[in-house]
């Protein structure tokens, strides 16, 4: 994963809550201002949005952010 770091990923749940506010990818990424693609990236861990980014997506999902993209700890083995 690109953001693991000392034990530490930055990951998401972006997907269920779309599915959730019933939004394909293409139209969360019209609502919000990029390019499905990305929102693909981002929902598969591969690519990690700027925090103005994900307060967007959270804003259009009637969710706030730390609900969506949060920390995970993991013990190094």
């Amino acid at each position: 994963m690109l953001n693991e770091q000392k034990g530490v990923a930055i990951v998401n749940c972006l997907k269920e809550k779309r599915k959730s506010a019933q939004l394909s990818q293409t139209d969360l990424a019209r609502q919000v201002g990029l390019n499905r693609h990305l929102i693909h990236l981002i929902e598969n861990q591969k690519f990690q949005p700027a925090p103005s980014t994900c307060e967007r997506i959270a804003e259009t999902l009637n969710e706030e952010a730390n609900n969506i993209f949060f920390l995970e700890y993991r013990h190094e083995v």
